[in-house]
């Protein structure tokens, strides 16, 4: 959660491929880089979870990055409204008088 809130609070831009990569490339840092191999099978699933560390952080940048477009719509959508509403009660304000 800290890694995808970080993401969102500094704008950076994570797609999917970013994620596998990073994915992948954790993995190898874990089990081959850090010697994991040596460690058996144990080094073997540190590594598998250090690399779904990765997608899940991804998964929650994406949660977050969509409830905040959600959000935007939704102000943007009361915005609209509430500029339609000023300009009726203006246009009705400001017609000519029949008399």
């Amino acid at each position: 959660t800290r890694e995808a809130k970080k993401w969102v609070e500094t704008g950076r831009k994570m797609t999917l491929g970013k994620a596998l990569w990073r994915t992948i490339d954790r993995f190898f840092r874990t089990y081959v880089g850090k010697k994991g191999h040596k460690d058996g099978v144990v080094g073997l699933v540190v590594a598998v979870f250090a690399g779904f560390y990765q997608i899940l952080s991804y998964a929650k940048y994406w949660e977050m990055k969509h409830r905040e477009q959600k959000t935007e719509n939704r102000r943007q959508r009361t915005e609209d409204r509430e500029q339609k509403t000023e300009d009726r009660k203006y246009k009705i304000k400001n017609l000519p008088s029949v008399v």
